[in-house]
């Protein structure tokens, strides 16, 4: 290929002006976010439950802090380059200022490289070996071809006055785009304040706990009478805890249930009921984390990417540290994204998919969120590397801090123990073999204790809140029963009360613990007080998941009016419901919940007059209810 001599800078050239490299700068920003915008637009994404006028505003929203941070280092270069005294060193001030629009291209092109192998022949970089250098010097011969474009378009448009002027006009249009968009989602995103907290004093204040369990029955724990003993440290802590023998769950799948937990609210309030439904405005805000930092706490979170991490569901403000990576935003550009409702998650995640990419290309596998949680020994690996970066966390941070934890050895269908006590000498050739889940259950136990010990360790254990859950039954279900357990600090109160729990009774109770009263907006009810005896407890499955293309599995989106959301259901006393509403009419069927001594009794319900009670709720959550569903049968 032969180029123009105005192709290549030369001592002899000038540094070109700052609007060329700025209108540059700019197209190549808003062609990259808008291919990354496209494909999420066009398949089951968080944008797909928006209406079509609002899945626009995130595109603009999220080029803006990509444009301040780069525009800002364009800026410099160009301020120190004219400052050089020699046009050797002005000519390679201009090499520079032709790397961010080229990178910002290069990394559009490799994803949409990528997207395209990956669509049409099912191999991409993810799934690159021993061709993986191969790749990774295409790519760098494709960024060298890139760079010279972009000289010689600068070039161009800078002996081109029209053409400049165009672009520039072009270019200043489009930034104001991204301004007003981001206004527009900074107006929408912003709240009153998540809290009612005054003060950020900490003193005295205890430690927080938060220990999930995944997918783990109480049915099959011993401290809730199972005859294996599969947690001995969680009898021995039960001791000294509130142990709840009647909670059950708000969400039958990960994501809905742990951002309930974390909000206190339903996950038909927030739609958040799996990937990838994210919260929106000022639902952003209102979580138990939050409240939390507002209070001078440091807060940590060591969840699996995609299924149980806040930052894959849009919790703003919520944690310090995800997964032993800052939070903290740095560079300007971050801070303004930090303030953005969907544009801040689209930027984050078409960041988060450049970094995989070039990571993946650099020989560092990570690990694999769908991995994790289908293969057996993905989420035995997964928590090894939570306990380290929760050991930490801890032995980093001065008191008080807020820890949540979720282990995933237990959620199968296979498991992975580190040992073998029930299970052993058998084979692992079918799903959900009993004796693997009492193993995995055992290791979990593990876990929580190795957590304990370190507090003791510090001598931290004595003034910490521990609480211990899990967000699902087996098998995604929201009709058992649950293991809840509330250890206060000290080991304050202890007993075994039989009133009906739910997990979105866990952030308020926290907040009782610190002795401040539960904002309005949550739902749930501090177990510690007295609890409306024979609550109904309103859960959400998801529709069938499905493997996207991006590691994780996905909602398939049936579309309005429930979208992400398959199944409705309802549980009090010893009967339970589920209302399948991505059918027409709905699909509803129940039966009981088998009695265990010591949980509250209460009036049974008929199939009929749950149903009601269901539709009664979904209305109440502003769901639009076919007329269909009003009837009989």
């Amino acid at each position: 290929m032969r180029l123009r001599a105005s192709s290549i800078p030369t001592t002899d050239e000038p540094l070109l002006s700052y609007r060329v490299w700025a209108s540059l700068y700019v197209a190549a920003v808003w062609f990259f976010l808008g291919m990354e915008w496209l494909f999420f637009v066009t398949k089951p994404s968080f944008l797909s439950v928006l209406p079509w006028g609002e899945r626009v505003i995130p595109l603009g929203a999220a080029t803006l802090p990509v444009l301040l941070a780069g525009l800002s280092l364009l800026g410099l270069v160009w301020l120190v380059g004219r400052s050089m005294p020699t046009a050797g060193l002005r000519c390679a001030s201009r090499w520079l200022l032709q790397l961010p629009p080229a990178f910002v291209l290069l990394a559009s092109g490799l994803l949409l490289v990528d997207n395209f192998t990956h669509t049409l022949f099912g191999w991409g970089i993810r799934s690159l070996d021993r061709s993986r250098l191969w790749y990774a010097g295409a790519v760098l011969l494709a960024g060298a071809l890139i760079y010279v474009w972009v000289g010689r378009m600068a070039a161009t448009l800078h002996t081109n006055a029209r053409s400049r002027q165009r672009w520039a006009r072009s270019a200043a249009a489009l930034a104001t785009a991204a301004g007003l968009a981001a206004v527009v989602e900074v107006t929408f995103t912003s709240s009153a304040a998540a809290t009612t907290a005054t003060t950020r004093t900490t003193k005295g204040r205890p430690n927080i706990l938060l220990v999930g369990l995944d997918g783990v029955n109480a049915d099959h724990m011993s401290v809730y009478g199972y005859t294996r003993q599969t947690t001995p440290f969680l009898e021995t802590l039960g001791r000294e805890s509130l142990v709840f023998p009647n909670a059950f769950s708000n969400g039958g799948n990960t994501a809905g249930s742990l951002t309930a937990i974390l909000t206190g609210r339903a996950p038909t309030t927030t739609r958040v009921i799996y990937a990838p439904d994210i919260l929106r405005g000022r639902d952003t805000a209102l979580h138990l984390p939050a409240f939390l930092r507002a209070l001078g706490y440091r807060t940590g979170q060591f969840a699996v990417r995609h299924f149980a991490a806040s930052v894959d569901f849009n919790m703003r403000g919520a944690f310090d540290v995800v997964n032993n990576q800052s939070r903290a935003p740095g560079i300007p550009g971050a801070q303004v994204a930090a303030r953005l409702g969907p544009g801040r998650f689209l930027f984050d995640q078409v960041l988060l998919r450049v970094r995989a990419r070039v990571e993946q290309l650099a020989g560092e596998r990570g690990s694999d969120p769908f991995e994790q949680v289908t293969e057996t020994l993905g989420a035995q690996f997964g928590d090894e590397t939570r306990m380290l970066e929760v050991t930490r966390f801890i032995q980093d941070s001065n008191e008080p801090f807020f820890a949540h934890v979720h282990i995933m050895v237990t959620h199968g269908p296979k498991f992975g123990p580190r040992e073998r006590h029930f299970s052993a000498g058998m084979t692992q050739d079918t799903e959900r073999i009993r004796e693997f889940y009492d193993d995995a259950i055992l290791d979990g136990d593990a876990y929580v204790r190795d957590i304990v010990d370190l507090l003791e360790a510090r001598g931290a254990f004595a003034n910490t809140l521990v609480v211990v859950y899990s967000d699902h039954g087996a098998r995604f279900q929201t009709n058992v029963r649950l293991p809840l357990m509330v250890r206060l600090p000290g080991g304050a109160r202890r007993g075994r009360p039989g009133v009906t729990a739910q997990m979105i009774d866990i952030a308020p109770t926290v907040l009782d613990v610190l002795g401040i009263r539960a904002p309005r907006w949550m739902e749930g009810q501090s177990l510690l007080g007295e609890v409306t005896p024979c609550r109904p407890v309103f859960g959400a499955i998801s529709t069938t998941p499905e493997p996207t293309d991006g590691g994780g599995l996905a909602t398939v989106v049936a579309g309005p009016p429930f979208y992400s959301l398959g199944v409705a259901t309802l549980v009090r006393g010893n009967r339970w419901l589920y209302l399948k509403v991505d059918h027409d009419p709905p699909d509803a069927h129940g039966g009981r919940v088998p009695t265990v001594p010591g949980a509250e009794t209460c009036e049974p319900f008929e199939p009929e007059e749950a149903k009601r009670i269901l539709i009664r709720h979904l209305r109440s959550k502003r769901y639009r209810i076919p007329a269909s569903f009003e009837r009989r049968g």
